[in-house]
């Protein structure tokens, strides 16, 4: 929850109307108005809801779908914050949660990933929001061809979930054996646990 990041899944006990229950919600910190910090909890739900505005956005069809197939927006765009602020920004939907999130798009990214070393352009495609397909290098040697891009939801570069890959990455493959490290098995395995989740919580 450090860095203004939320925690993994984790189950609250609800009391509502004195009936308890149980319920699973990732956790962030928030600063009021006041000053205090307090702990908001970021519930499950049953999917994002595209068809409405976001932060003063209003996604187009191209939008929607790179959302639903990648979580990522793939775009910077300017939301509007509580002030009335234009700010430019990254938007995804949470894969826990499927909560939409923005993170304001002036983020520093490494020139290194692990032993893979990005150049300025490349460093430039992943702050403009867009995919980044790279030949990986983790911290074994192992080469691995993967498909980069930066979470809002997570705030940091993350690997593209393999059936998520954009069209020009996937006409790699055709050429190339692709091989996705075990990070983005991580991913997909938690994307079933969420699923499992979501059945439960709408019991």
């Amino acid at each position: 929850m450090l860095h203004n990041r939320k925690s993994k899944l984790v189950t609250l006990n609800a009391d509502y109307f004195g009936e308890k229950f149980d319920i699973e919600a990732r956790l962030s910190f928030q600063t009021n108005p006041d000053g205090r910090v307090t702990v908001k909890p970021h519930f499950i739900r049953t999917e994002p809801d595209l068809s409405q505005e976001f932060c003063g956005v209003k996604f187009t069809k191209e939008d929607k779908e790179m959302l639903k197939n990648t979580g990522n927006l793939g775009r910077v765009v300017k939301i509007t914050d509580a002030n009335g602020n234009k700010i430019p920004s990254f938007v995804s939907i949470d894969r826990m949660t499927n909560e939409l999130q923005a993170s304001p798009a002036n983020v520093y990214i490494h020139d290194k990933i692990s032993q893979t070393d990005l150049s300025p352009k490349e460093i430039a495609i992943l702050k403009s929001g867009k995919q980044l397909p790279i030949e990986f290098t983790d911290a074994k040697g192992a080469t691995y061809h993967v498909v980069l891009q930066y979470s809002a939801a997570e705030q940091k570069v993350e690997f593209v979930p393999v059936r998520a890959a954009s069209k020009t990455f996937k006409s790699r493959r055709k050429s190339r054996r692709r091989i996705i490290p075990k990070l983005s098995t991580t991913v997909s395995r938690s994307r079933r646990r969420n699923r499992a989740g979501h059945s439960k919580t709408a019991v």
